[in-house]
């Protein structure tokens, strides 16, 4: 699968059904394609809890949606801080999910 043919959609349909163990692979294979962190960040994470807490969502309370999308703003101004490294806190935060 070249880089031009990765589907950002299925990341933010594993996040959306709450599937970790889906949306890390998806995220290794985005990796593997040269997709950066936040490629991810902005194109399906963020996009999707932005969605999930304007349309509500099946598998997150709203608090819990309220908690990840303060946990996105912090993993982005860290990383760019230089106090974390973002593909990793990124994939820590997909396996708490």
């Amino acid at each position: 699968m070249a880089m031009e043919s990765f589907n950002f959609y299925l990341l933010s349909a594993a996040i959306e059904r709450r599937d970790k163990k889906r949306a890390w692979i998806i995220i290794q294979e985005a990796f593997l394609l040269g997709i950066s962190g936040e490629q991810l960040f902005w194109r399906s994470i963020v996009w999707k809890v932005k969605d999930m807490l304007k349309n509500s969502s099946q598998k997150y309370k709203k608090e819990e949606l309220l908690d990840l999308s303060e946990k996105l703003v912090i993993i982005y101004h860290e990383a760019h801080r230089g106090k974390l490294e973002f593909d990793l806190a990124l994939e820590k935060m997909i396996i708490r999910l």
